[in-house]
């Protein structure tokens, strides 16, 4: 990990492992759906990966998320 995820960061981390839209996300986070996108490019961008699916398996990896089963 390049760089420390803040707390906004964390929170939409902790949803991309489910099916949800950043639009839903936004709405259980109270944030527009720009602000969740963003955030995701984030996480994305400091774990080194390129889609949702790789920042889940890296996040689980660095023990940010617990594994799915």
């Amino acid at each position: 990990m390049t760089a420390t995820l803040t707390t906004a960061e964390l929170q939409v981390l902790q949803y991309l492992p489910t099916r949800m839209s950043f639009d839903e996300i936004g709405t259980y986070l109270l944030a527009p759906r720009q602000s969740v996108k963003s955030q995701a490019i984030a996480v994305y961008r400091k774990l080194g990966v390129a889609s949702r699916a790789e920042a889940v398996e890296q996040a689980e990896t660095l023990g940010l998320l617990s594994p799915r089963a």
